[in-house]
């Protein structure tokens, strides 16, 4: 699911933020979840959005990534982690450039939502010079990125699940 934040009156301030929300229900624990996300040297195995990933999950950190939005070109990008709450939240805020040209605040939020299972909240919140000119590349190839990168964590998370479970051995 896919909800852009609300077009309001056409300020300044909003014409230099945007934000991207996805959601996803995953059949795996929050903890399968959050095992799979954070183990980032696994992947180029499995993600298609962030094809690569190395560093520590740790407030402070600097993470490198390599993303591959779909229909568009590779990027490498050092973003810094600015949250981890293990099995429930990890942020990192990444800037091309000087702060205030582009700035993305990336987040992963784990739900335990009372049918079971994992909700996935996944956003990013622009801010910056940039975002007015990039706004529609932000709405179709970074929002498929997400859903790509959605999919396939459930997908993972979810053979996970499967093979941990004590019907998967027999």
């Amino acid at each position: 699911m896919i909800v852009n934040a609300p077009e309001n009156a056409l300020t300044k301030e909003n014409l230099m933020r945007h934000e991207l929300h996805t959601e996803i229900t995953i059949d795996a624990s929050p903890e399968t979840v959050w095992a799979v996300l954070v183990d980032l040297d696994r992947y180029a195995e499995w993600n298609p959005f962030v094809v690569e990933s190395s560093g520590r999950v740790e407030v402070g950190e600097r993470l490198v990534n390599r993303l591959q939005p779909p229909g568009g070109r590779a990027m490498k990008f050092t973003p810094t982690v600015t949250e981890v709450a293990p099995g429930r939240c990890f942020e990192w805020l990444g800037r091309l450039g000087l702060p205030g040209v582009f700035d993305g605040r990336h987040r992963f939020e784990l739900v335990p939502p009372a049918s079971g299972g994992t909700t996935l909240v996944h956003t990013e919140r622009f801010d910056g010079l940039l975002v007015r000119p990039l706004r529609s590349s932000l709405d179709t190839r970074t929002v498929a990125g997400f859903e790509a990168m959605n999919e396939a964590l459930k997908a993972r998370a979810e053979a996970v699940a499967a093979s941990a479970s004590p019907d998967a051995i027999c």
